[in-house]
């Protein structure tokens, strides 16, 4: 629970206990739920099918939501990581349970015969978070071991050299390389994430809120303007070849409208009150290992095309096609969270909960006070 106190233009965020918070969790859950649509016109290619239509049409619409789960992920994580003192515990629960799924399904693998066996492999998948196995989890334990220094910088400046620091991060990191089209040199992913985590930050910090039916409108017209832009860009790549660049250019992680889209979904849930839910909080928790299993770089071409056969409904009725990305996703969320609540009980905590272990990790943390 958090109590927030006001004293003038300063405040002071006071945590009286760790309880977890369900708006957070649910929207945890809709960002995994994103991805994974994403993954299915990414990976399972229906967002790359030539004929135009209807299904191309859905697999323009769910390839957009990757980006913008990525981006919520690193807002509700900066928004609880901003006032935390670092925890070796927490960092070391990350890189093990990376590791872990890594390992396992190569291992499950190599025995099915699904994979040659490669000493390049073997190393990478016993090393993912090194030799960027998962892209996103790479950048997000960078983010977290400097989290720390991160926060201690936030505490030092004054809420208007905040504002600053965010309009030329947004300047710099959204509003340039979108305008322009070949790119921009300022422009880094996780140097963005830093950018995403200060926000968080400042929500935190300054109690930030929007008017319910002003933001509504926001997430209301800038998904319209998405769905447009797609949409026409698909039509027009008929007589236009350079339209196809259109219809994902607006799903880049760095986008205007993503970028909008994705602060303004958060601010939404952050003044949503959810009653307790025991599905919701298992769910929220598990939702990493939903990532860290389906887009394990091994195995997700085969899940998409082997397991749930994706390619075999691209020319399907619509209907058809939206009951099976409605089921695969939710068979994989259900199957990957059943997994890992397994992990945790069997695995993650009785390593975890060693005692001596436990003081060695507290020695550690005081080293980063």
């Amino acid at each position: 629970m958090v109590k927030i106190i006001s004293n003038d233009s300063n405040i002071v965020l006071e945590n009286k206990e760790h309880k977890r918070q369900l708006n957070f969790e649910f929207l945890r859950i809709i960002s995994m739920i994103l991805i994974l649509l994403h993954h299915y016109a990414y990976h399972g290619g229906l967002v790359d099918i030539d004929q135009i239509g209807a299904n191309k049409i859905v697999g323009l619409l769910i390839n957009m939501g990757g980006k913008l789960g990525n981006i919520i992920f690193i807002l509700i994580s900066g928004y609880f990581m901003v006032d935390k003192e670092f925890k070796i515990k927490k960092l070391l629960k990350i890189i093990f349970e990376t590791i872990f799924y890594s390992v396992v399904i190569l291992l499950i693998l190599l025995i099915t015969n699904n994979i040659n066996f490669s000493l390049k492999t073997i190393i990478k998948s016993i090393l993912p978070i090194s030799y960027i196995q998962y892209g996103f989890v790479t950048l997000y334990v960078g983010l977290y071991i400097f989290s720390t220094y991160i926060n201690k910088f936030i505490n030092c400046i004054t809420r208007e050299q905040y504002k600053n620091l965010l309009s030329i991060g947004t300047l710099t990191l959204v509003i340039l390389p979108t305008i322009i089209i070949s790119g921009n040199s300022f422009y880094n992913v996780f140097i963005y994430f830093i950018h995403i985590y200060l926000i968080a930050g400042y929500i935190r910090k300054y109690n930030v809120k929007i008017e319910k039916r002003k933001i509504n409108k926001i997430i209301c017209i800038t998904i319209l303007f998405m769905v447009c832009c797609s949409v026409g860009c698909m039509y027009m790549s008929q007589k236009i070849n350079i339209a196809s660049k259109g219809m994902t250019y607006f799903s880049k992680t760095n986008s205007i409208p993503i970028y909008i889209l994705g602060i303004s979904i958060f601010l939404r849930f952050k003044e949503i009150k959810i009653n307790r839910s025991r599905l919701i909080e298992i769910l929220g928790r598990t939702s990493f290992s939903v990532y860290l299993i389906s887009d394990n770089p091994n195995f997700r071409l085969i899940m998409w095309n082997n397991i749930f056969k994706t390619q075999e409904f691209f020319t399907a009725n619509t209907l058809i096609l939206i009951l099976h990305i409605i089921a695969t996703v939710s068979i994989i969320y259900v199957v990957c969270s059943a997994i890992d609540i397994i992990r945790i009980h069997f695995i993650e905590k009785p390593i975890f909960n060693i005692s001596k272990i436990n003081t060695i990790f507290e020695k550690i943390d005081k080293k980063f006070v």
